[in-house]
């Protein structure tokens, strides 16, 4: 184990070869003295890029610059990551060895979480989209292509509320009031959005405020198609449309019965029959 941005000197000579080696040092490679000193210091690097960029290191310092160089070293345990800075003293050459393995892992760790949000972003059915304080678009994922037919680059810059049907502005300027003043962290509404052809599409958006969030500092939507969900609803709304009106004109008396066998509908043929209104 190493400990993060832990700073240890080897001493060399203008050749590379290290003559004297600190027991911080030793205990980063996970070595012993023997194992450091008298090898040339360009032999720890992992790769021949490392081994080229510690012998340059080395060289600028016997020719009196400050040699500096970022590099892999190896190690008995694991891969190390370190910065090295040379400086001459006399005829030797002393070389801080700086352990930024913490540091290039963390940055490594959240590039590659920033490489999958990306994936996901590209390859999501969802539209994400981030609005700037005025309610225009600062950014609009891949998806939007894909979804509505608009490419991003049109979009952008545009006001959000432009691509929402006319008859849904209301609703949808009234939630994102509410979450832009401050007033809700988030907001959830069903509307029609316009596609490229004009064709309207229905979808639910989420709206959050995440302009406190260091790593998002927007607000952000996130846009699912429910289309299919909203014609299934409006054919079962005509169904049962059809269906009342079927019971209500009908010429036999019709009812409908709870399971407890309560009347919870009567038609007009049936209330006559039995002489009682509704």
């Amino acid at each position: 184990m190493h400990a993060p941005h832990l700073a240890t000197t080897a001493t060399v000579n203008r050749s590379g070869t290290v003559s004297r080696a600190d027991a911080g040092l030793v205990v980063l490679l996970g070595a012993t003295p023997g194992d450091v000193i008298g090898h040339q210091l360009e032999s720890f690097g992992t790769t021949l890029a490392d081994v080229t960029n510690i012998r340059e290191c080395v060289r600028a310092a016997a020719e009196g610059q400050t040699g500096q160089a970022q590099v892999s070293f190896r190690s008995s345990d694991d891969e190390l990551y370190v910065q090295l800075v040379a400086t001459a003293s006399g005829d030797e050459i002393v070389v801080a060895v700086i352990d930024e393995t913490a540091r290039v892992q963390e940055e490594r760790d959240l590039a590659a979480s920033q490489r999958r949000w990306q994936s996901l972003a590209r390859n999501a059915a969802d539209i994400v989209f981030t609005i700037q304080d005025d309610g225009t678009l600062a950014s609009v994922t891949s998806a939007l292509p894909r979804r509505l037919g608009w490419d991003v680059e049109d979009v952008v810059g545009l006001y959000g509320l432009r691509f929402v049907h006319p008859d849904d502005r209301p609703a949808a300027g009234a939630a994102w009031i509410a979450v832009s003043q401050g007033r809700s962290q988030q907001e959830t509404l069903e509307v029609r959005l316009v596609q490229a052809d004009r064709s309207v599409t229905w979808s639910r958006i989420v709206i959050t405020d995440l302009r406190r969030d260091p790593d998002v500092g927007a607000v952000v939507g996130n846009t699912t198609d429910i289309t299919e969900q909203k014609l299934a609803q409006m054919r079962q709304h005509q169904e049962q449309a059809r269906f009342r009106a079927r019971f209500e004109q009908s010429l036999l008396p019709q009812t409908m019965h709870a399971v407890d066998e309560t009347f919870v509908a009567a038609n007009d043929v049936f209330c006559t029959l039995v002489g009682r209104t509704r």
